[in-house]
């Protein structure tokens, strides 16, 4: 399970990455899971 929780943070890394980037659509993502605030 722990593996499968740092995958889905580095996933969601990645896309807030890609938004800082070009910003696609609303931060829906990010604001489904407050609990990810590194």
């Amino acid at each position: 399970l722990r593996v499968r929780v740092s995958l889905a943070r580095a996933e969601r890394k990645i896309k807030r990455l890609e938004h800082q980037i070009a910003p696609v659509s609303p931060v829906a993502v990010d604001a489904g899971v407050p609990a990810v605030k590194e």
